[in-house]
């Protein structure tokens, strides 16, 4: 499956040359931030090498479906592998990983300003209703739309 995705890419070599350097470029965004929040959780004398070691695993360790929501699972992959890399900042590599989720949340949560006004615009178009704040009979054509 891999490797079939990656044939289709053959004559465009440049685009996952691309998206590797993208990639690079966004765990390197990630460990700065993660070492940022351990600065500003009082670690002082750390160096970013453990950070780059360790936050690429703990990000994968995330993505497993352990916990509902995955709640916690992080904090319990970001103290186990700050214990084996730096032991001393354990608790700090937990608390620096709730620094960054919690930032995560907050930038996340600032789109609530444009989805807000504007979610109805996208749906209206779509069902070719026209855009503008959604009435009742423009959600009735917009369901009849969809439904027929």
């Amino acid at each position: 499956m891999f490797f079939s995705a990656l044939h289709e890419y053959r004559r465009k070599s440049s685009v996952v040359l691309i998206a590797l350097a993208l990639s690079a470029l966004n765990q390197s965004i990630t460990c700065c931030s993660l070492y940022l929040a351990l600065r500003s959780t009082g670690v002082k004398g750390m160096s970013a090498g453990p950070v780059f070691l360790v936050v690429p695993l703990g990000f994968v360790t995330t993505a497993v479906p352990i916990s509902p929501a995955g709640v916690g699972v992080g904090q319990a992959a970001f103290f186990a592998l700050f214990r084996i890399v730096a032991p001393s900042y354990a608790s700090a590599g937990t608390a620096a990983f709730t620094v960054v989720q919690a930032v995560t949340i907050l930038i996340c949560l600032s789109g609530l300003f444009w989805y807000i006004p504007y979610k109805h615009v996208a749906v209206a178009s779509a069902c070719g209703a026209e855009p503008g704040p959604a009435k009742s009979d423009d959600t009735n054509y917009a369901q009849q739309k969809m439904y027929s």
